[in-house]
């Protein structure tokens, strides 16, 4: 047991490092960060894809205390990260194919849409005071066609979401096989 969670620390260690080397995606508004801080809980994830979810959870706690959105990017980061780690752990676990990656990358984005509407949202308007209009008028800055919610989410978060979720599962697969499976 100690062992477990000796690499869960290490994992969200890592993972917590890794999100301060973010950078931005020029075709993207500031606020929607590409860090690849979900790779190294992806190794976990594949063998218990919980313990990867948990530390998802550990590193964005301690985010908080170095982020300037009271919370709610990490919150927002916890759901859709957590949801293709889970996700993605589970299905390569069982399946064992790198294929499952296509299928758990459609799906979070997609689900990333969700969670932006129906959370998001309401706490960037309640949280943050930024009210759709607002972030409308933001995004319509770096794309002049963004004049509703679908055009904001069709976009920004889904191609947003699909390219980082597929460049961690590319550096994933080219790995897994010289780093190994991180064994519990």
């Amino acid at each position: 047991m100690s062992k477990k969670i000796s690499v869960i620390g290490v994992i969200s260690s890592l993972s917590f490092l890794m999100m301060f080397l973010e950078f931005n995606i020029p075709i993207f508004p500031n606020f929607l960060k590409f860090d690849f801080s979900d790779l190294p809980v992806l190794f976990l994830s594949i063998n218990m894809p919980l313990y990867g979810l948990f530390s998802i959870f550990i590193r964005n706690i301690i985010h908080v205390f170095f982020s300037s959105n009271f919370g709610v990017g990490e919150f927002l980061n916890f759901l859709i990260s957590g949801f293709f780690i889970t996700f993605s752990g589970y299905l390569f676990k069982k399946y064992k194919t790198n294929f499952i990656f296509i299928f758990s990358i459609l799906l979070s984005s997609f689900f990333a849409i969700i969670i932006n509407y129906y959370i998001m949202l309401p706490m960037y308007d309640l949280i943050l005071n930024i009210s759709k209009n607002d972030l409308l008028y933001y995004a319509k800055m770096f794309n002049p066609n963004i004049d509703n919610l679908f055009n904001y989410f069709l976009m920004f978060i889904f191609p947003f979401n699909l390219i980082k979720f597929t460049f961690v599962s590319l550096i994933f697969i080219l790995s897994k096989n010289k780093l190994g499976r991180v064994v519990l």
